[in-house]
């Protein structure tokens, strides 16, 4: 996954990269889901091989962005880092 900035909240076609993103398939090789705390402060990645939920801390995003989107690629789990 990699973070961008929406400039108007929920619009896509507003988004600019800010070339942020971590690689966290050695922690499990089949990541499979994703999910974010309502706030905004957590991230939460499934692990299939692992069967294991991984936290993610955002402070960040919710002092200074007013939204994230995040693409998956390659069929591999990135994720934001700060």
């Amino acid at each position: 996954m990699f973070q961008y900035l929406l400039s108007t909240e929920w619009d896509i076609s507003t988004a600019t990269y800010i070339e942020k993103s971590k690689y966290v398939g050695d922690e499990d090789t089949y990541p499979f889901g994703l999910s974010f705390k309502p706030d905004g402060s957590k991230m939460y990645i499934m692990g299939y091989l692992n069967k294991t939920i991984y936290q993610y801390s955002l402070p960040l995003l919710r002092k200074f962005l007013k939204a994230v989107l995040s693409i998956a690629e390659n069929e591999s789990i990135l994720s934001i880092e700060e």
